[in-house]
């Protein structure tokens, strides 16, 4: 008898645990909507279409701090029909300036298509306002 219902239960105590842990992933999320879903995840998202093409940008961490180490992904999708563009990208990163010239920063880089983004990994010096 009691082997018997340990058959029972330890099954369905396994099958909870398992259901537990398969609930924590993030499944069919893109990471750089997390920011929407579960605000506790420190990035920063920026999306705009620009022509015929969609361009969602992540930065990590969310709130650099000067001499950060950041992340910059760029996921960019044909509007219609979905499918991720497929050519080099260039960034050029540009500190905002009142008078003369914006001051190149980081740039500009080359990237190719990895994992369905472009990934460039500029360093920010110190506190400013800063254009792509």
């Amino acid at each position: 008898m009691k082997n018997t219902l340990l058959n029972f239960i330890l099954p369905i105590v396994i099958l909870s645990v398992c259901m537990n842990a398969w609930s924590h992933h993030i499944l069919g999320t893109p990471h750089y909507a997390y920011d929407e879903e579960y605000p506790q995840t420190p990035i920063l998202t920026y999306g705009a279409e620009l022509g015929a093409y969609k361009v969602n940008m992540t930065c990590y961490p969310g709130k650099p701090k000067p001499g950060d180490n950041t992340s910059l992904h760029f996921y960019i999708k044909h509007a219609e029909s979905e499918i991720a563009f497929n050519d080099t990208v260039t960034l050029t990163v540009f500190k905002d300036s009142l008078f003369g010239d914006d001051e190149v920063v980081y740039g500009p880089m080359n990237a190719e298509l990895e994992e369905a983004m472009f990934k460039f990994f500029p360093r920010f010096e110190e506190e400013a306002n800063y254009t792509l």
